[in-house]
């Protein structure tokens, strides 16, 4: 009886410990806020402005986030916030705006961006990366295009304009 005894107290004390010694990976998180607002359009003679201001009053929003794991030089990277504005000035509907997650290349799809609208992503940005990957899909889900922005000297905002007489026909970028 004491055998048994002695027995199921040590089991009970090797149980109550839990047994396990779980340690979870290292991983890195990027999060990327995504919004998509109304592009103005203003005609005057011959003269055609464009604002792609933020702060429109039909908002609409909604936040994609990436997780993966990291080596630790990946996770001591330098990184710097910015915005990158991508506005729709096609005439005609983009089904996906999809790019690279910075630090882990892996394929972030950031959602629809209907003709005249701006999408908004706002993202912690690695200060050695010069170069945002970006593509584009037609509403049927066809891919329309890649772009290769350069963002050499970024310190703060990208400005992406997608152009076009009902198709895309030239992306342009403005880096501040």
């Amino acid at each position: 009886m004491k055998k048994k005894l002695s027995f199921l107290l040590v089991f009970l004390l090797l149980a109550g410990c839990g047994g396990k010694n779980v340690t979870e990976p290292s991983s890195a998180t990027t999060s990327v806020s995504v919004s998509v607002s109304e592009s103005t359009e203003t005609t005057t003679e011959n003269n055609t402005e464009t604002s792609t201001e933020a702060s429109v009053s039909n908002e609409e929003t909604s936040a994609v986030t990436a997780s993966a794991e990291t080596s630790a030089v990946e996770e001591t990277a330098e990184t710097i916030p910015v915005s990158f504005y991508i506005t729709n000035l096609t005439g005609v509907d983009i089904g996906m705006v999809s790019t690279l997650d910075p630090i882990t290349e892996e394929q972030i799809d950031l959602g629809e961006l209907n003709a005249g609208k701006v999408m908004i992503i706002n993202l912690q940005w690695p200060v050695e990366s010069t170069q945002f990957d970006m593509a584009i899909y037609n509403v049927a889900g066809d891919l329309v295009s890649v772009s290769k922005v350069d963002v050499t000297g970024v310190t703060s905002s990208v400005t992406i304009t997608l152009s076009g007489d009902n198709n895309l026909d030239s992306v342009s970028s403005t880096v501040e």
